[in-house]
This record gives C-alpha cells, structure tokens and sequence, in this order.
C-alpha cells in the first residue's frame, strides 16, 4: 500500500470572510420580503459585519497575499 500525506492549509480570515458572506446572503433573502423583522435584520448585518471587520483585520496581520498578486 502507498501511503499518501494531503496538506491542507487552513487561513483563519479566509473561513470567517466565507462565514460573514454566506450570513449576509441568508440576511439578503430574509429581508427581501420582511422574513424576519426589521429590528433583527440589523442585529444581523451588525454581528455578519463585524465578522467580516475581523476577516479583513486578520487578514491583514498575517500576510495574506491579495487574489491575482504577482
């Protein structure tokens, strides 16, 4: 048998940038037709946006190179 290692790397900010993205599409499609209450759909853009805040800052402060850096 061949035994084969897979490396995977796992950035932080990248999980929580996927996180805020998907948190702020399902605010998207319940707000679009007043789902949820008004009220609740900014509770929800403020916490999906701080996690975003915090993807960006993490992001930041680990190097992580931009999408089509040369």
């Amino acid at each position: 048998m061949s035994s084969s290692t897979v490396e995977i790397s796992f950035n932080i900010s990248t999980f929580l940038l996927q996180w805020a993205t998907g948190g702020l599409f399902y605010l998207w499609v319940t707000t679009r037709r007043r789902v949820v209450p008004v009220g609740w759909g900014w509770v929800l853009r403020g916490v999906y946006g701080a996690i975003a805040l915090l993807a960006l800052v993490l992001g930041l402060r680990s190097g992580a190179e931009r999408v089509g850096a040369a």
